[in-house]
């Protein structure tokens, strides 16, 4: 959550009480931050497959698209305008995600121009599990999984209104996504809409290289396991896992040979 210069508007955000910004934090983002680097290109290239296929099937594709767009229209005409609205959504997601993480919601705050808040237990998962919180809303596309995860039970005479009403929510994520990730990128301190204290931003208080690391790998994973149920049903998730490990272990192995090689010239 930040102010905007340009609009005077606020953006949605969390302060966790879990979260204390320490060195020991750093040590873990650390850690964290080069084996979400290592899974990169796994997660990235089993995504690209997905999405090769997902191209070659018109039945579909073109729901999802149309929806797609008719969602980015819809954020960019009407939603984004309707005050409180991507406030909610935003706090939602991390509610949801305190939730998965087996955390206890204490306090949800939604206001019309001053953003919103999200307060939650510490507990299960530690540091990591407050990373996913805070930047959930940025990876987590919440209408849009529900909708996916559901698909699978979905009588087939919805299709294809329901792979566009997918389309539909995943445009408005993708749309207004972006433009949160653009306002919240700063250091810019701001009030928080739950406590009137000076805080930064989800992205600002994990650092900006670990939440970009974190953003696009997390992205790329939970919407290629979004896109494997889409086309495949839930049997589609072990065959992206596999293709995703494969990719990694492959450049994994190259990484080793090719560091044993240098051991060795450099060896007396």
């Amino acid at each position: 959550m930040k102010h905007s210069r340009s609009t005077n508007r606020w953006f949605p955000g969390i302060l966790s009480l879990s979260e204390q910004g320490s060195a020991g934090g750093a040590g873990m983002r650390l850690i964290t931050g080069a084996i979400l680097l290592a899974f990169l290109p796994g997660v990235a290239v089993a995504f690209g497959h997905l999405a090769m296929t997902l191209w070659a099937t018109d039945k579909i594709l073109a729901p999802l698209a149309a929806g797609t767009v008719a969602g980015i229209l819809l954020d960019q005409f009407l939603l984004r305008r309707w005050a409180g609205f991507e406030t909610f959504e935003h706090e939602l997601t991390h509610a949801l995600a305190a939730l998965l993480c087996l955390r206890r919601v204490e306090n949800f705050i939604v206001t019309r121009h001053r953003g919103g808040w999200v307060r939650h237990s510490g507990g299960f998962g530690g540091e990591l599990a407050d990373d996913f919180i805070g930047l959930a809303p940025y990876v987590l596309p919440t209408f849009t999984a529900a909708a996916v995860l559901l698909r699978p039970f979905v009588p087939g005479s919805w299709f294809p209104w329901y792979d566009g009403g997918i389309g539909l929510s995943f445009g408005f994520h993708a749309w207004s996504t972006l433009r949160e990730i653009r306002h919240n990128w700063s250091s810019e301190a701001f009030a928080s809409a739950g406590t009137g204290e000076a805080v930064q931003t989800d992205i600002a208080r994990r650092g900006f290289l670990y939440s970009l690391i974190y953003i696009v790998t997390v992205t790329l994973a939970i919407h290629g396991v979004l896109l494997a149920i889409l086309l495949h049903g839930y049997s589609g998730v072990p065959a992206w896992g596999r293709a995703a490990w494969a990719t990694t272990a492959a450049l994994a192995g190259w990484a080793g040979r090719e560091l044993g090689r240098l051991a060795r010239r450099v060896a007396p």
